[in-house]
């Protein structure tokens, strides 16, 4: 697993901090196969006798979602390729926030001023010179201003 990931996370609904170290994860098992290219990692849970997929979207370096497969027969289960079909599309989507994390610039540098503004297939021209988005005192939150638009004009023919 990545070096990055490394360290103590909140889930939510659980009642103590996830460690994810060297080749575990604390509740999920040892890691025993990775397919990198996708983020797909194969765990084998001795405590409850099985294996399961996980596959990882890293959204921030504080922030990890992950959706996994269902507890597998270790023998039923002897390739990672197989994990993207053992994770169904509409799996739950669990979400870690890092323990003890530094906050990060944002990436963008404002101010922009929005150039369009669609609601329901049409497009607001009142508003747009007063519709704008901007950085706060505190560097590590934006603020978004937007103007009202008493009138929509149709884009959709």
């Amino acid at each position: 697993m990545p070096t990055g990931w490394f360290g103590l996370w909140y889930q939510r609904g659980m009642n103590s901090l996830l460690e994810i170290a060297d080749d575990r994860i604390e509740t999920k098992g040892l890691c025993v196969d990775v397919l990198s290219s996708h983020q797909y990692y194969l765990f084998l849970d001795r405590l409850n006798r099985c294996t399961r997929c996980l596959v990882f979207i890293q959204r921030h370096m504080n922030l990890l979602q992950y959706r996994e497969s269902e507890c597998n027969d270790p023998d039923d289960l002897v390739n990672i390729t197989l994990c993207p079909n053992l994770i169904a599309p509409d799996a739950a989507l669990y979400t870690l926030h890092r323990k003890n994390s530094t906050p990060q610039l944002c990436p963008i540098q404002p101010p922009f001023q929005l150039l369009s503004l669609i609601k329901d297939g049409s497009v607001c021209h009142q508003s747009i010179s007063s519709s704008y988005l901007n950085e706060c005192a505190n560097p590590y939150k934006l603020q978004l201003h937007l103007s009202p638009c008493s009138v929509y004009q149709s884009i959709l023919g």
